[in-house]
């Protein structure tokens, strides 16, 4: 028996597995390769920021690369009370100023 095409039954089936079972191994393919590049990457990155870290040196005193001195702690407090208060506090003057102002 022959189907509306005019082949025999099944040969459309065979043709049908073998690309699929070409595609399903070139997306197997492409999987090795994106992890194999994803491998590399992570690799030079890594190296990257290793060889960054061993040139910068040894980091000298604590407190060196802050925009504030940390010597006394009473002024630090003070600074720190100041800069985080008047954050916090700054929403509630200005409410407070707009209900004054009517």
């Amino acid at each position: 028996m022959y189907d509306s095409l005019g082949s025999e039954p099944g040969s459309n089936n065979i043709a049908a597995v073998s690309a699929i079972l070409c595609i399903s191994h070139q997306v197997k393919s492409a999987n090795i390769t994106i992890k194999m590049l994803s491998s590399r990457l992570s690799g030079f990155s890594r190296t990257l920021m290793t060889s960054a870290v061993r040139s910068g040196g040894d980091g000298g005193v604590p407190g060196a690369n802050l925009p504030f001195q940390i010597k006394n702690r009473y002024r630090l407090t003070i600074l720190f009370t100041a800069f985080f208060g008047s954050g916090l506090a700054l929403p509630f003057i200005l409410v407070r100023h707009q209900l004054l102002k009517k």
